[in-house]
């Protein structure tokens, strides 16, 4: 009897629509996860213009920590380009059905 009563208030969801589901939850996913690595590459760019303006003052020479810095968000934003493209691939694997074929 228990069992009965649970089937009625929980449903059984087909195994195509769980792989639809799960296919829109890692596309959803990985599209905010790409916005919010452009908006900390265009973060990260003012950052790098304002450790040029530190060059350019010289202030390089003074602490060493800003050549530091910079090296930094050179290294994040070049790493973040790559996980955009990356991500781009695996966007385009997800809408053809790629990425789901082996499950």
């Amino acid at each position: 009897m228990r069992k009965i009563r649970i089937n009625k208030l929980f449903p059984v969801v087909s195994e195509e629509l769980k792989k639809e589901f799960r296919k829109e939850i890692l596309y959803s996913n990985i599209w905010k996860s790409r916005l919010f690595g452009i908006i900390l590459i265009f973060i990260h760019l003012i950052f790098l213009t304002i450790d040029y303006f530190n060059y350019k003052n010289e202030l390089w020479n003074k602490v060493p920590g800003y050549k530091y810095l910079f090296i930094m968000h050179l290294v994040l934003v070049s790493t973040l380009c790559i996980y955009l493209i990356i991500t781009k691939s695996a966007t385009r694997k997800i809408q053809t059905n790629k990425i789901f074929a082996k499950h």
